[in-house]
């Protein structure tokens, strides 16, 4: 699953649309938080309900680099 779409922050939480690169279901307004683990572990690992295969799952030959957490622009601090 990859995230296409986040909304509601608040804080380090958000809500994100999430599309399967398999099959192209899409998973709506799930809860997510804006961190290292989420990004880099959860997110890939997450099975898709439609055709029961994972980020993780995919052969490449170069390893993505990791992503870094990234509050909502729109929080000013």
């Amino acid at each position: 699953m990859k995230i296409t779409k986040t909304y509601d922050w608040q804080g380090e939480d958000f809500r994100y649309d999430a599309e399967c690169e398999h099959c192209g279901h899409v998973l709506a307004n799930q809860p997510g938080k804006d961190d290292y683990h989420f990004y880099n572990q959860a997110v890939p690992a997450m099975e898709c309900p439609n055709c029961h295969q994972s980020s993780t799952l995919q052969s490449s030959e170069e390893p993505l680099p990791p992503i870094a957490p990234e509050h909502d622009p729109n929080i000013t601090k």
